[in-house]
């Protein structure tokens, strides 16, 4: 019997039944993507002949779950990626074929003051380093350019060539440290909205979202909430519509975390997901209040952005 991998992860069901479960829940969070994961963009697919030559990956696992205290953690992997034979190439749906991985023993010990403290100034070095990142920049046009052709191609050029550099790995780092220090500076490295961002936000009324991998997962949700209001309160700081987007997820996680355990089925996550969207539009209300109260001390092109933000949101939910 020969086997097939869909190699694409956005534009199929198959490609994104990635799925991990965690011997302690109590102790472990999972990421707003790990389990809102599963709306496909239709359609696309890239299915390769498995051999005897493995596949790899690279991924994070603190992209998808982050540890709360120390201890030992049992953590299996399971997907439906795999089918038996070669399915249609306009098949997009999840394989019947469940596949789960050995059972991987991971053992958290307490944080180092010292190791973070080193750990931070080295990733900042590298992160500051216009070598570093302009190989990185490259290696992004090279991905960029490949969306002319195949947004597959360009997805897993993104996942498995430009995650690989060392700007992306340093940024990875920077992403993993949940200390103050740390966090602090993921806020202020964040990514922003461009003036031809914003000039689209005015023309259509629509925000954009950025993937933010500096906040691509935490487990100290209220020290984000914190840094964001200490940032998002300086009188010329832009606050964009995708740093209000990132503050309101945070500040679910922050005031629901029972949402973001772990959970063991397809069923457990669809309630979750309608646990989360319950919450959804009483955080964007309190972050418009927010907004609403900061504007006035606002000034240049901090206060145009953000007026122009708060306008977003209103558009949004007058369309609810």
């Amino acid at each position: 019997m020969r086997y097939s991998i869909e190699m694409d992860e956005t534009m199929n069901s198959a490609g994104m039944s990635n799925r991990f479960y965690v011997s302690d829940s109590d102790s472990a969070y999972f990421t707003v993507e790990q389990f809102l994961s599963g709306g496909v963009v239709c359609c696309d697919s890239d299915k390769r002949t498995l051999s005897s030559h493995p596949v790899e990956l690279n991924r994070e696992m603190t992209d998808y779950i982050r540890f709360t205290k120390p201890g030992t953690y049992r953590v299996i992997y399971a997907t439906n990626r795999v089918f038996s034979g070669f399915s249609e190439r306009h098949d997009f749906r999840q394989s019947k074929v469940s596949l789960t991985s050995n059972q991987l023993t991971l053992t958290i010990l307490p944080d180092d003051e010292g190791w973070n403290s080193r750990e931070l100034g080295m990733v900042l070095s590298r992160l500051r380093d216009p070598e570093i990142k302009g190989k990185y920049i490259a290696a992004s046009r090279r991905a960029k350019a490949l969306q002319l052709r195949s947004e597959t191609g360009a997805d897993y050029a993104y996942k498995n060539i430009v995650s690989q550099t060392e700007y992306a790995r340093a940024r990875t780092a920077l992403n993993a440290l949940d200390t103050p220090q740390a966090i602090k500076q993921r806020v202020a490295m964040m990514e922003m909205e461009s003036e031809a961002d914003l000039e689209m936000s005015r023309k259509y009324g629509a925000g954009t979202i950025l993937p933010e991998p500096l906040l691509a997962s935490t487990t100290r949700a209220d020290l984000f909430v914190e840094a964001m209001d200490k940032r998002a309160s300086e009188p010329d700081f832009r606050i964009d519509y995708n740093f209000a987007y990132w503050w309101q997820k945070l500040l679910i996680q922050k005031e629901h975390p029972e949402i973001f355990r772990p959970f063991l089925d397809d069923s457990e996550r669809e309630k979750r997901i309608r646990e989360y969207m319950s919450h959804y539009f009483e955080a964007q209300q309190r972050i418009l209040a927010r907004l609403e109260q900061l504007a006035p001390s606002k000034v240049g092109k901090g206060k145009e952005a953000t007026n122009l933000t708060i306008k977003v949101i209103l558009g949004y939910r007058a369309t609810k």
